[in-house]
């Protein structure tokens, strides 16, 4: 399957005061895309829950750390992605 993670677009927004900026999402794209396991999003090895929970902790310090930027705890910025994946899925399907 192919995850938004590795097809994140530099111009996604929400149309808020909160929305997410550019460098908020290369600053996401370069902490993800290397990495099997969040790419994936799977984490199958001893710890492996700890281990998801502190890179999304490690994800959402970076990316709230944008100048300008939204301001989203761990579990906001795991559901933008899972957000724009299950969007990713759903267009390459029509």
């Amino acid at each position: 399957m192919n995850h938004v993670c590795c097809q994140i677009s530099e111009d996604e927004g929400f149309g808020s005061a909160n929305a997410v900026k550019n460098d908020q999402w290369l600053a996401i794209a370069d902490i993800i895309l290397p990495d099997p396991e969040l790419c994936a999003g799977e984490f199958l090895a001893a710890n492996g829950k700890a281990r998801y929970d502190a890179k999304w902790q490690e994800i959402a310090w970076i990316a709230n750390s944008v100048p300008g930027g939204a301001r989203k705890s761990a579990k906001q910025w795991r559901m933008v992605i899972i957000i724009l994946d299950v969007l990713a899925v759903i267009q390459s399907v029509k």
